[in-house]
This record gives structure tokens, sequence and C-alpha cells, in this order.
């Protein structure tokens, strides 16, 4: 799961729109708490730090301020499985 700081609506869709196409991985819905829940093939992958990558170039592209910027992952940290 991965906790976007772009609020619901066209943002947030655009973000899940550009992420579903980074191979092998694919946005499945939201959490409890409003995280978005990815599918990964290979959760050995730095997922979260590659979202974090490019939800803040989404936040420079679009002159949003995001909710609460998502934290990208340190380098070299893979996808967390959803429990």
């Amino acid at each position: 799961s991965y906790p976007v700081g772009l609020p619901p609506g066209t943002s947030r869709s655009l973000f899940t729109s550009v992420t579903s196409l980074m191979p092998g991985t694919l946005p499945a819905g939201t959490d409890e708490s409003g995280r978005l829940i990815y599918h990964c093939l290979d959760v050995e992958q730095p997922v979260l730090h590659e979202l974090g990558q490019e939800e803040a170039q989404l936040v420079a592209a679009l002159g949003v301020a995001p909710e609460g910027v998502a934290a990208a992952a340190p380098a070299g940290e893979s996808g967390s499985a959803p429990s």
C-alpha cells in the first residue's frame, strides 16, 4: 500500500492512471486509512520509492499541493505486500 498525498478527485485519479502504466504494477483500490493498494508482480522491486517519485513529478507538473506529501520509501526498500 502507498500513502498517497494527493486528495481524492482528478489529481489522484490521474496519478493512479499514470502508475498503472508502470510494468508489473496495478492500482487496486484504497484501504481503510486511504492508502492506495497496489498489486505488484515483483515485490522485490522498489515500488514505493518509484511511486513516490511519480507522485512528486505529477505534483510538480500540475502545481498542486498534496494533503500530506507522501514520503517515498528509501532507496532499495521494496513495496509492501497486502496483509
